[in-house]
């Protein structure tokens, strides 16, 4: 994961062992809302679908939704409990975070 500043792979690192739930991934560029959001290269095209799907098929253990750089002119409605929205600086086809 070359480009990444230490204490981000820190951070990501500790938010990943410490979360057992889902992860959903997407990606306004490279995604489709009918795709299924489980890695970037099926990554949802908006944060809305990500949520949508999450509320619906929540582990309840503290999901994730990773979001690809670019614009999402978007308004987001649901119940983000024990889910945490996290900005990425890249998209790395063919490679999830666990």
């Amino acid at each position: 994961m070359a480009g990444f500043a230490p204490e981000v792979l820190a951070k990501m690192g500790f938010l990943l062992s410490e979360s057992p739930g889902k992860r959903w991934y997407v990606d306004t560029v490279n995604g489709l809302d009918t795709y299924n959001g489980l890695n970037w290269s099926t990554a949802f095209k908006t944060i809305q679908k990500a949520i949508t799907t999450q509320i619906a098929e929540s582990s309840g253990l503290g999901d994730l939704i990773f979001i690809a750089p670019g614009t999402y002119a978007e308004s987001l409605t649901g119940d983000l409990t024990r889910v945490a929205l996290i900005g990425v600086p890249g998209v790395f086809p063919g490679i999830s975070l666990p």
